[in-house]
């Protein structure tokens, strides 16, 4: 009786000879060293039993008698409705939250006279103003960033696979919210003058979306359009908070800030004698009556 044999080392499977049965020798095609089985222990045909069906769907049958089988249940095969309305709240929550800190968000307005720079009371609260706006800037960012790239991951994902969670899932969205928020910094540095420029986008928006892309490819195992629409909605939501706490748009060429440290200098008028007359009214021009000459 011939005996069935496998190679450990290339899988193949052939027959030998039961006159072999018990020893060594070269495989055929790898010449790896195979042990042959004792020709009792080959005679042993180990039993395989198929298990029957425990249930059928209320012992229904088919036309030809098969029991109708319960299809296997996934543990996770949709957003369920309780976390999309965590999703929703959270969202709702980050911009009344922007919307109330808005003023604090703001850079001071930068000092322009030269007696406005060289005041130290007023250089210093400038400095402390302006580390401060970029502090609560910078945890704004990740308070609003974190939740956007885990809720990101919760819609887009292929309900087919099974989700990550607990902690594997907060690493990924740290990692891709910090590539994320990297993008963000590095656009800080561009020059307004090219960024108002709508032709520099030809060149300056592939890097950042390609970036972009690639860190929730990888972080998430999405597909080529989830991980594009990841990074986009990440972009248009972290925008949109920002316009609720009134910050500048990268598209606007003017600068928007807080109101001046510096008190304004009025604009002193004189009449033809060298008279001081009244100081600037609020719109920083002379009133009707400093410009006029009184009657002699």
């Amino acid at each position: 009786m011939p005996i069935q044999v496998t190679c450990s080392g290339c899988k193949a499977t052939f027959n030998v000879s039961d006159k072999y049965a018990g020893r060594q020798g070269p495989c055929p095609k790898c010449k790896a060293v195979i042990s042959i089985p004792k020709l009792e222990a080959a005679k042993k045909v180990e039993e395989v039993k198929i298990a029957a069906p425990e249930e059928a769907v209320g012992g229904a049958k088919t036309s030809t008698g098969r029991p109708v089988l319960k299809p296997i249940e996934r543990r996770d095969a949709k957003l369920s409705p309780v976390v999309a309305g965590g999703v929703v709240g959270v969202l709702v929550v980050m911009f009344l939250a922007a919307w109330l800190a808005g003023p604090a968000l703001l850079a001071p307005a930068p000092l322009v006279r030269p007696e406005e720079k060289s005041d130290p009371a007023l250089a210093s609260a400038y400095s402390m103003q302006r580390w401060t706006s970029f502090t609560l800037r910078t945890v704004g960012l990740v308070i609003v960033g974190l939740p956007i790239v885990w809720a990101g991951y919760l819609v887009m994902r292929d309900d087919e696979l099974d989700p990550f969670r607990g902690r594997s899932l907060l690493i990924r969205s740290l990692i891709c919210f910090t590539v994320y928020a990297t993008l963000w910094g590095a656009y800080a540095f561009i020059p307004t003058d090219v960024t108002a420029s709508g032709y520099a986008w030809l060149y300056l928006a592939p890097p950042f979306f390609i970036i972009g892309f690639l860190a929730a490819y990888y972080c998430f195992e999405l597909d080529v359009t989830s991980s594009a629409f990841h990074y986009i909605a990440f972009v248009v939501l972290t925008l949109m908070v920002g316009a609720a706490a009134g910050l500048t748009m990268p598209w606007s060429d003017k600068e928007k800030y807080r109101p001046s440290l510096a008190p304004e200098k009025p604009i002193e008028f004189y009449d033809e004698f060298g008279k001081k007359r009244q100081m600037q009214n609020e719109e920083g021009t002379a009133p009707p009556e400093a410009a006029a000459t009184p009657s002699t």
